[in-house]
């Protein structure tokens, strides 16, 4: 079962930082979710379609629908946050 599941956009064309609605050409969303089973926190990259309200992965066959782990100490469940100093999110 996913936990404390997190989405948001990155721009692929300079670092700022984007409004959680930010959608379109230039931009990627990221899912990001824990596991209860495996206790780790793994994340997907790819594109939201507003229209259709569908995110579709980008590399289904890299990623296989599990994500990459982004955790690898004992906790999980972790909520991804936006650090306004650095200008950056992070999980």
């Amino acid at each position: 079962m996913w936990e404390c599941v997190d989405f948001y956009p990155v721009s692929l064309t300079n670092d700022s930082v984007l409004d959680m609605a930010a959608y379109g050409p230039g931009i990627k969303h990221v899912i990001k979710e824990s596991w209860e089973g495996h206790r780790k926190d793994w994340y997907s990259i790819g594109t939201y379609d507003t229209i259709n309200d569908k995110w579709t992965l980008d590399n289904p066959e890299l990623d296989v629908g599990i994500g990459y782990q982004c955790d690898y100490g004992r906790f999980f469940a972790s909520k991804s946050l936006y650090d306004p100093l650095k200008k950056r999110w992070a999980t």
